[in-house]
């Protein structure tokens, strides 16, 4: 959420071609690279989550652990098929290394408890680790549609806000957690900077936000049935969008072709409806609030743009023919 937002401000001031369309579902990414391959250059360069907390393992925290990133093993449990892919292309490797190692489906990780026999809620209750820190809500709405929408707009209008009260972003690529005085907003932690706008399990939702004063035209897509309209009206020019939210699966990730089975409407909307829900409960709602990505930048990355650019973003495939394209 936190580079996803930057990376909107950045695609917003270079006044580049809109829509910009997220990119952390490798279904919708491999739609547009064979059927749509004049959109490539849309996409977000911004890497999946668990890529970032993969490479963030293999990197930042294999160094204070005194390890090498081939050290380092990461599985993802995702409710996902497609990530399998995902984890397989050249461009998701880092020192010719894959960044994750294996992707296994929520359904899959179901299977592997009943066959070893663990039953959680017999389990003796234990402190879990937390090597890279607790998520805030902001990360946790990601599953349902319009949360990766909604996740990035909530840094995207704090981030607006401090260039606006400091004249530049080097207090977000510094990872400082700055505290705005003149252009204050309500705390996330309230309630008060939601965008429900964005919510539903609609297949198309339209909706004009405003962040940092800016008014913004957006759309949350789910199932690639609807996408292919939107791009179709987008081409004919009937509707204009500045950031589009796409998911390949009906209601976003939580109708994951990993998830158990089956999978309703009404199933889908209880899923959403239990990750807003901690969302709403929990303190720390937006990722820039998050103390702990925050001394990645400041302890890691230390302002440097290139390392930023080489961990947390990524390249795509113009159709497996005319190489790749690289805009952020």
């Amino acid at each position: 959420s936190y580079e996803e937002a930057r990376e909107l401000i950045h695609w917003l001031e270079a006044k580049k071609d809109r829509p910009m369309f997220t990119a952390c579902c490798p279904a919708w990414v491999k739609f547009v690279e064979f059927y749509y391959p004049e959109f490539i250059s849309h996409l977000t360069t911004t890497r999946s989550p668990h890529i970032h907390s993969a490479i963030i393992a293999k990197t930042y925290w294999a160094e204070l652990m005194g390890k090498k990133p081939q050290d380092v093993m990461v599985v993802s449990i995702m409710p996902c098929t497609a990530k399998k892919q995902e984890i397989s292309l050249i461009t998701q490797r880092y020192q010719r290394l894959p960044i994750v190692d294996y992707v296994v489906t929520t359904r899959e990780y179901a299977y592997l408890l009943r066959r070893a026999k663990i039953d959680f809620p017999k389990l003796e209750s234990k402190e879990l680790d937390n090597p890279l820190g607790n998520p805030s809500g902001a990360g946790i709405i990601y599953g349902a549609s319009g949360g990766v929408m909604e996740s990035a707009l909530r840094s995207a209008d704090y981030m607006l806000r401090v260039k606006k009260e400091t004249g530049s972003l080097k207090p977000i690529i510094n990872g400082e957690n700055y505290q705005l005085t003149k252009n204050k907003y309500s705390p996330v932690s309230q309630g008060r900077i939601e965008f429900k706008q964005v919510r539903g399990q609609q297949g198309i939702k339209e909706a004009v936000v405003n962040i940092g004063g800016k008014n913004l035209r957006v759309a949350v897509v789910s199932g690639l049935g609807n996408a292919r309209k939107l791009i179709e009206n987008i081409k004919a020019k009937k509707c204009q969008y500045d950031y589009v939210e796409v998911m390949a699966c009906p209601g976003g990730c939580i109708g994951g072709g990993g998830q158990p089975v089956p999978v309703s409407a009404e199933i889908r909307a209880q899923r959403a409806a239990a990750l807003y829900n901690l969302d709403q409960n929990l303190a720390m709602r937006a990722a820039h609030e998050n103390e702990s990505l925050l001394a990645v930048y400041r302890d890691y990355f230390k302002g440097r743009q290139k390392l930023i650019e080489q961990l947390m973003h990524c390249q795509y495939n113009v159709a497996s023919r005319t190489g790749y394209v690289k805009k952020f």
